[in-house]
């Protein structure tokens, strides 16, 4: 296990992670690995729902009724008016890559890069929605609250 990964298993040891859902757009191997290895339970779209399409308000209102995170690079969640009421309801937590159409392993590292600062917002009750960058996270704005 790569040394920062070990490091960040055995200091979140003592914290309740967060189960981590995967989006589909993100694959079923390199991201969820990437959260496997740093001590995470990882799930992907696939595996909780099948292989046929699942729609985004279904998804997303469980994730955020289970206290899972999700983990996707669909930004238009915060634009679309039916998946940002799903997102609001549920208080749904989401973590969302920025790179669009990179080489998985650029979105990996970005996310490794990234580990730290996102754990810190685990404890913090939904909804919000990050959005990852190379070097750093913010907290995307999503306009008035209409739920």
């Amino acid at each position: 296990m790569p040394a920062l990964l070990s490091r960040l298993s055995v200091r979140m040891s003592s914290r309740s992670l967060p189960k981590i859902l995967v989006d589909q757009c993100l694959g079923v191997k390199s991201i969820p690995q990437l959260f496997a290895d740093a001590g995470y339970e990882v799930t992907t779209i696939q595996e909780e729902y099948g292989s046929g399409k699942v729609v985004d308000e279904r998804w997303l209102h469980d994730a955020g009724t289970r206290g899972w995170v999700v983990v996707t690079k669909d930004q238009r969640i915060r634009r679309r008016p039916a998946e940002l009421q799903a997102f609001r309801k549920a208080k749904a937590r989401v973590v969302c890559l920025t790179a669009g159409e990179v080489p998985m392993r650029e979105n990996v590292e970005v996310l490794r890069r990234n580990l730290q600062r996102l754990e810190a917002w685990w404890d913090k009750p939904g909804p919000w929605l990050l959005i990852v960058q190379k070097d750093r996270i913010e907290q995307a704005d999503l306009g008035p609250d209409k739920v």
